[in-house]
């Protein structure tokens, strides 16, 4: 998968640890078929909030329903990789 291709992943500001990756299409999640799909694909699922999901891969993960994901890391290739991955499970890619 080219992760560009589907995905584009911006730091949201200076003073953040932190990176934001937003589909190139707009999503529309069911979050519990999220959930299954991030387990089934091995990705730890911390929590379903109802209105996000948290997760792990590799990182913390923040998955809204529009496939907009939060990724709680200072590394560019860390936060590229759980994209990668999260994006892969949810069948985006």
């Amino acid at each position: 998968m080219r992760l560009e291709e589907h995905y584009y992943t911006v730091r949201p500001c200076a003073t953040s640890a932190g990176f934001e990756a937003r589909p190139r299409k707009p999503l529309a999640l069911t979050l519990a078929q999220a959930e299954t799909k991030l387990r089934d694909a091995g990705i730890e699922v911390l929590r379903n909030a109802g209105v996000v999901l948290l997760a792990r891969s590799g990182c913390d993960v923040t998955v809204f329903a529009t496939g907009k994901l939060l990724l709680k890391t200072t590394r560019e290739d860390e936060a590229s990789q759980a994209t990668e991955r999260i994006a892969q499970a949810l069948g985006v890619a």
